[in-house]
């Protein structure tokens, strides 16, 4: 998938430490190295991995991560 990193914000006992947002405005959270993802804020990135849908928003649990920019 591709889109944009954002952070996700303060939330207590959170799986995900940031989002991306896709072109169609879908929100993804993303559980990964929470370095490297502060590193890609506000970029555009592609990122593959497996999706856990247990929850409000799906979970992409980052095999792979690359900035597109």
């Amino acid at each position: 998938m591709e889109g944009i990193i954002k952070p996700y914000g303060m939330v207590f006992m959170r799986q995900a430490t940031h989002k991306l947002i896709l072109e169609d405005n879908k929100v993804f959270l993303l559980k990964g190295n929470k370095t490297t993802l502060d590193e890609l804020n506000y970029h555009k990135i592609r990122v593959t991995g497996a999706i856990n849908y247990a929850g409000k928003y799906p979970i992409i649990e980052i095999e792979k991560i690359e900035k597109l920019e």
